[in-house]
């Protein structure tokens, strides 16, 4: 009989730290233990919703950022092929106005 007390008291100090910890206040001697176990199981379940949604959340952002990124990537590429095109005719100009230079010389 006095290990099932200790059990009890055991598992009662246990809901009152479990319920301090999820952010459970209510939970007191006149409550009861019945009710402070449905307490702590609502907000669990309450907490566990809410974690889902964060994580469905995270994951939409982070793959809105991805493809952000790889638009970002491509018209960076597109601007450097454009860009490398441009100094290509500009070394183009350059050699033949040096040409003709040598050639009028």
């Amino acid at each position: 009989m006095h290990v099932c007390v200790s059990m009890c008291l055991q598992f009662l100090r246990f809901i009152e730290q479990l319920s301090g910890i999820i952010g459970v206040d209510c939970i007191s001697a006149d409550v009861g233990l019945d009710a402070s176990v449905d307490a702590v199981l609502v907000r669990t379940e309450q907490l566990a919703k809410h974690e889902a949604s964060s994580v469905t959340e995270q994951k939409s952002q982070i793959y809105a950022l991805k493809r952000k990124l790889k638009t970002m990537k491509e018209q960076l590429d597109g601007k450097v092929r454009l860009g490398d095109g441009k100094q290509d005719l500009n070394v183009k100009s350059k050699t033949k106005a040096l040409r003709l230079k040598v050639v009028l010389s």
